[in-house]
């Protein structure tokens, strides 16, 4: 019986061991040492005969979760889940031989919505529904060819609302014809005629019909210079940080064109800290909405 014992024991051992194996890979999912390595890597087999590949961070929370074909990860099948270094979902859907199909969800830090993809998985394509951060609701919507490009009539609504602000089209991801923007009440505001992405001409009228004196409607901010060639050229762990993982910052421009509330994403506060000074030091001119800063 001890004998017969030991055997099953050095079985089971087996088997789990055959289910589970730790490698490391970089952001790409290419095998790499430990030292280059962004994630480790454990594989459990599952009983649709698919393996899932569990990525983790490093502190051990898991950065992704996603099924594969075979042991060699070369083709998804399945679901696939992604979370930040603090446990929110990032993003959520199905694959099949490789291919994102369905219904995908991307979220937001706080795991509200942020947009949602209906895959064409003939044409490899989707329609998108982005959703705004403050109040959930749709605020734009279209579809993106299989180069990942804009493509076709896109409708942006007024915030909080579902009345229709805009109409765009686009072509290869660029601007296309004519372009509509809307008052509340339905009638025309703006007209402006494209050609590759280039404004060829700009209509405006006002709430009567009559034709006015024409501007964008909204201009966006602008620095110097870039802020991730400030933040290269002065901050030198501003790049080591971004080889561990992609991270956000995010700011407001005042109508002064001065940096506030700053908000940067890496756990490091002595690297987090010298990033914001040296954003607070940048100068930008101001958005302009209705040729107002």
């Amino acid at each position: 019986m001890r004998h017969l014992f030991g055997l099953l024991f050095s079985l089971y051992f087996f088997e789990c061991q055959a289910q589970t194996d730790t490698t490391f890979v970089n952001e790409l999912g290419t095998y790499v040492s430990r030292e280059q390595a962004n994630y480790y890597r454990l594989k459990i087999a599952t009983e649709k005969n698919t393996y899932l590949f569990n990525d983790y961070y490093f502190n051990h929370q898991l950065a992704k979760s996603i099924e594969y074909k075979g042991l060699s990860g070369t083709m998804k099948e399945g679901k696939a889940v992604v979370y930040n270094q603090k446990g929110n979902k990032i993003s959520e859907g199905n694959y099949h031989n490789g291919f994102q199909i369905g219904e995908w969800n991307y979220y937001f830090t706080n795991e509200t919505l942020k947009e949602k993809k209906t895959f064409n998985e003939k044409l490899h394509a989707y329609y998108s529904y982005q959703y705004d951060s403050t109040t959930s609701k749709l605020e734009e919507e279209g579809a993106f060819d299989h180069l990942e490009k804009k493509t076709g009539d896109w409708k942006r609504y007024f915030w909080n609302t579902k009345i229709l602000q805009c109409t765009n089209h686009y072509l290869v991801g660029k601007k296309e014809g004519a372009q509509l923007e809307y008052y509340k009440s339905g009638d025309i505001k703006r007209k402006e005629i494209f050609e590759k992405n280039k404004l060829k001409k700009g209509f405006q009228y006002d709430l009567q019909g009559n034709k006015i004196a024409y501007f964008p409607a909204f201009e966006y901010p602008v620095s110097k210079k870039p802020i991730y060639r400030v933040l290269q050229n002065q901050i030198p762990c501003y790049a080591e940080k971004l080889k561990l993982h992609p991270f956000e910052i995010r700011f407001l421009v005042t109508k002064e064109g001065d940096v506030k509330n700053i908000e940067i994403d890496v756990e490091d506060e002595t690297c987090k800290n010298e990033m914001k000074k040296a954003i607070e030091k940048m100068k930008w001119k101001p958005a302009k909405k209705e040729n107002k800063p």
